[in-house]
C-alpha cells in the first residue's frame, strides 16, 4: 500500500467516525440587543390588513376574500431563544397543547426598507467560489468519463482527475462551511429579534467530504492497478 493511500484511508475513517459521533454542532452568538431588558423588545401578532399598505399589495378578489402579493424579499436565518428565561410559544387547540419551538425564521423586509442594503452584493460575492469549484468539478467529470469511454482506466491521467475532483469536493464543503459562519455572524451583528438571537448551524452536506476522500482512495487504487498492469506487461 502506497503512502497516499494510507493517508487518505486514515482520513476517511477519521472523518466518518467524527461525523457519526457529532452529527451537528452549533455556535450561539447573541448580538447586543438580545441583552437588553425585555421591556425594550416586542413580539406580537398583527392582522395582515394592517400591513397592507407597507408590506402587501392587493392582487385579485376571489370567492370569499382577497388575495395579496408580497412586495418584499426575505432572508432565512437560524435562531434560538436569547436566554433561558424566555417566553415560550404555547399552542392549544381543543384538547391538544404543544410547545412550539422556533429554530429557523424567514425575515420579510418591505421593499425600500432594507436595513442590510449591502447583504445581497456580499451574498453574491461569497457564492462565486462555490460556482467556480462546481464548474471545475463538472469539467473534470467530463474528462474522466471521456477517458473511461476510450477504455483508459488504469492510467495516470484518470487517477489525477479523480484526485483533483476529490480535493475539490472537500474544498467545496469547506467553502460552504465558512460561508455559513460568515452569514450567521453577519446576521447576528445586524439583525435584532425580540426574544431570539441568531445562531450558527452548518448547512454543508458532509457527503462532499466523504465522497471526496472516497475519490482520493480510488485514485490511489488506480495508480496501484496501473503499476501492476505495467509489471505484468513487462513480464509478458
Amino acid at each position: 500500500m502506497n503512502k497516499k493511500l494510507k493517508i487518505y484511508s486514515g482520513l476517511f475513517l477519521l472523518v466518518v467516525t467524527f461525523l457519526i459521533v457529532t452529527s451537528r454542532f452549533n455556535i450561539d452568538y447573541a448580538p447586543p440587543i438580545s441583552r437588553c431588558p425585555p421591556d425594550y423588545q416586542k413580539l406580537e401578532y398583527v392582522l395582515c390588513d394592517q400591513l397592507r399598505d407597507s408590506v402587501y399589495i392587493l392582487d385579485t378578489i376571489y370567492a370569499g376574500g382577497f388575495s395579496f402579493n408580497l412586495k418584499q424579499f426575505y432572508w432565512g436565518i437560524e435562531v434560538a431563544p436569547s436566554s433561558i428565561h424566555y417566553k415560550a410559544l404555547l399552542s392549544t387547540v381543543a384538547d391538544q397543547t404543544y410547545l412550539v419551538k422556533v429554530n429557523e425564521v424567514s425575515l420579510y423586509v418591505p421593499t425600500g426598507k432594507d436595513p442590510l442594503p449591502n447583504l445581497k452584493k456580499l451574498f453574491f460575492i461569497t457564492e462565486i467560489p462555490q460556482v467556480i469549484i462546481g464548474i471545475w468539478i463538472v469539467l473534470l467529470i467530463f474528462k474522466f468519463i471521456r477517458k473511461i469511454r476510450k477504455g483508459d482506466v488504469f492510467v495516470s491521467q484518470v487517477s489525477e482527475y479523480l484526485e483533483r475532483t476529490g480535493f475539490l469536493l472537500i474544498a467545496y464543503y469547506v467553502v460552504v462551511f465558512i460561508r455559513c459562519i460568515w452569514y450567521a455572524f453577519y446576521m447576528a451583528n445586524h439583525v435584532y429579534l425580540a426574544g431570539l438571537h441568531v445562531v450558527f448551524r452548518s448547512h454543508g452536506n458532509w457527503m462532499y467530504i466523504v465522497s471526496g476522500l472516497g475519490l482520493l482512495i480510488i485514485s490511489q487504487i488506480i495508480i496501484m492497478g496501473k503499476d501492476l498492469k505495467e509489471d505484468v506487461d513487462l513480464t509478458v
